[in-house]
Parts: structure tokens; sequence; C-alpha cells
């Protein structure tokens, strides 16, 4: 896989001129990922990948400047890395999403604020979150973990109301936290469809973010696998 990053990453033209509704509606998946909104009134994100920081700056550009700065290298699964992180002003959208999404220091939902998602914002909640295992077959989950259970059963069912995609719920038990999370396991007969949803925003997708989605010719070749087709049924 060619990991390089594109010499200008491409902008959508919609990106320009968002009114704030739809700025929120992006928000609101980059809070339910990673970025977190401080008591201040300003929104923060970080990855390392330096070319999706500077997607998610393009699009916060659209309310305040945004400043983006370089962090001592973290630790990941693909070794040491720099961290970037870009930084909104203070706006009233993020003091209002922080109010809704944050009780007594956690992050909690409830079912206006998923209704309030994108696609696009989605999108970014699963690139922040999202998980692909194709090593037998094809599993994409999201690992919303910081939520607890119950949020996961009002992420369950407005993410179906919303988007006809079906969820299931899944605990982990962590021995040695001695904790149990949730995540959320997207059923096979919504892959197809969840590809279908964020396909309009999939050319912006950083390449080296590119490997948490996968194709749809993969997905269709799965569906017509005997191994795999029983997975499939009622596909929606």
């Amino acid at each position: 896989m060619d990991n390089t990053e594109p010499a200008e990453y491409p902008r959508c033209n919609d990106y320009l001129f968002m009114d704030n509704p739809t700025i929120k509606s992006h928000v609101i998946g980059m809070v339910l990922g990673d970025a977190c909104i401080k008591e201040s009134g300003n929104l923060s994100t970080s990855s390392i990948s330096k070319a999706y920081v500077e997607w998610k700056k393009k699009i916060l550009e659209n309310l305040t400047d945004v400043t983006m700065r370089v962090e001592n290298v973290r630790e990941s699964s693909f070794g040491k890395k720099p961290l970037y992180i870009a930084t909104t002003r203070r706006h009233p959208l993020y003091s209002d999403l922080r109010m809704r999404m944050y009780h007594e220091g956690k992050r909690a939902v409830d079912e206006h604020i998923v209704k309030g998602l994108s696609p696009l914002g989605l999108l970014i909640w699963y690139l922040d979150d999202g998980c692909l295992d194709d090593a037998c077959g094809i599993k994409m989950s999201i690992h919303s973990n910081r939520y607890s259970f119950a949020d996961h059963l009002i992420f369950q069912k407005q993410l179906y109301e919303k988007f006809g995609l079906h969820f299931k719920v899944r605990q982990v038990f962590k021995k040695q936290r001695m904790k149990r999370y949730c995540m959320l396991h997207l059923e096979a007969k919504s892959r197809l469809k969840f590809l279908n949803i964020i396909e309009p925003h999939l050319s912006e997708i950083p390449l080296d973010l590119r490997y948490k989605i996968p194709t749809k010719e993969s997905v269709e070749l799965l569906t017509q696998s005997n191994k795999h087709k029983r997975f499939y049924k009622d596909i929606v």
C-alpha cells in the first residue's frame, strides 16, 4: 500500500461555504470520535496522520481560525509517530455541544445528538474509532468504549432510524483493568449500505486512512461466497 501523502489534499468545494447546522452535523462525528471540547468552548482534535488533521482543520475553519501544532512522538500500533493537533478558537456551537455531550466530565449522548449526525460525520467517527478486520471475511466495528452501555443502545436505535444501519452492541471484559467495554459492530447485511452512505466522501480520505474502508467489490464478493453468504441474508 502506498502511504505517501498527496502534495495537496483534495478539498470539497462545499467546505468553503457551509452553514452552522451543516458544520455542526460534521462536528458531532468528530466529538463522538477522538475530538474533545474544552470547558473554554474550543475544540481540539489529533491524529498521527497529518493529512487527516489537515482535512478536519479545513472543515473547522468554516467557524473559526484553527491552529495546528506537532507534539512529541506518540507510541501507536504503527510505531513511534509525531502527534498532530488542531485546535479551534471558542465558538457558541462548541459550547452548546459540550453542554449536550458532557455530563460530570464524561461523554454521553442522547437521541437528538445521533439524529444530527451527517454522512460525513459518520465517516469521521468511523475513521477515528473504527476498525476493519479482513483477516477472515470483513468485520467493521466502532470502538466506542468511552460511552456507557445505555449510550450504545441509543447509538444502535438511532443509527438504524437515521441511516437504516444495523449495529450490534458487543461487550468486552478487560481483565487487566477489571472493566467491561462496549463497541458497535456493523452487521454484515448493512455493510454495503454503510459504504453507499459514505461514498460521496471516500475520495477525500487521506491515503494513510483508507485501509479502514473495504471496497464495495470485496463486500459484494462475500455476499456470493458459500462460506459467508448466510451472514448477508436480507441485505438492506
